[in-house]
């Protein structure tokens, strides 16, 4: 049982969190359950892209769901694996990182807009703390699709046939 509270309490303080963003106290919560079925409708929206680009998209998707245990190391290459997946999607992109900054913290649509590129990078990874189960559940599905995608088109490739 006490297991059980420790856990349940934990998830609590997880819940909600604060990070300093340009100097303001920005508090970052969980999402809405109807936020998130917006939230992936519009990131399935933007998966036709990386379905289309299916080798480039696993090896960003892999980076962004790395877990090594060195959070700096880990962080560096899941940023890394963002900037791929933005390059993509390309302006969309941005639209969809303003809307789940938005939905996911007390900022509003043009104050996100302002958000310094370093600041946002860490807003962002405290969204991802604070939402992983979703992030986790849906970066999982999108791996699954886009690896799935990658063995179909090793399987179409014509085989090379070695000459004696």
């Amino acid at each position: 049982m006490s297991e059980e509270k420790n856990t349940s309490e934990m998830e609590l303080l997880l819940s909600e969190q604060e990070i300093k963003v340009d100097g303001k106290t920005v508090i970052v919560h969980k999402l809405a359950m109807l936020d998130t079925i917006r939230l992936a409708s519009q990131m399935s929206s933007l998966a036709a892209a990386i379905v289309n680009n299916s080798e480039v998209a696993a090896n960003a998707i892999g980076k962004l769901a790395v877990n090594s245990g060195d959070i700096n190391s880990d962080n560096a290459i899941r940023l890394i694996g963002m900037v791929e997946i933005i390059g993509l999607v390309g302006e969309d992109a941005a639209d969809l990182i303003q809307n789940i900054i938005v939905k996911s913290t007390n900022l509003d649509y043009d104050e996100a807009e302002l958000i310094s590129a370093e600041e946002g990078i860490d807003l962002l990874f405290k969204i991802y703390e604070v939402n992983k189960s979703f992030f986790k559940k849906f970066l999982q599905k999108l791996k699954e699709k886009t690896q799935n995608l990658v063995e179909k088109k090793d399987e179409e490739k014509p085989k090379k046939t070695s000459k004696k």
